[in-house]
């Protein structure tokens, strides 16, 4: 998540501990830790993003994808839409997502 989210996460980490970060939705950092708490609690942190993943190892990711695919074709998953806006809506659309107010998928219709 980023910002304070992953300053609280970091906060929580036991001795020996390590904080995987999956994105930063808030795209922002924290400046709540510093390289030499690192050493002191001898801890690890690592970042994780999904895109890149898919450009760098797209051959780790080909498998998951398809079984997603095969899935929803199954309707066995189905996503979670968290809000419908008109193409006329999608500053609020932004705004909504902006706001933290999306469980799910934000959708904006073209027509």
């Amino acid at each position: 998540v980023g910002g304070e989210v992953l300053g609280d996460s970091f906060d929580c980490l036991a001795p020996t501990g390590r904080l995987v970060s999956v994105g930063a939705s808030s795209l922002s950092s924290t400046r709540r830790f510093r390289l030499h708490t690192l050493f002191e609690k001898n801890v690890s942190v690592a970042g994780f993003t999904l895109g890149l993943m898919m450009v760098t190892h797209p051959e780790l990711m080909a498998p998951g994808i398809e079984r997603v695919i095969e899935e929803l074709k199954k309707r066995s998953v189905r996503p979670v839409v968290g809000g419908v806006f008109s193409a006329e809506d999608a500053q609020a659309a932004h705004r909504f997502m902006e706001e933290r107010k999306s469980v799910g998928r934000t959708v904006v219709m073209l027509r």
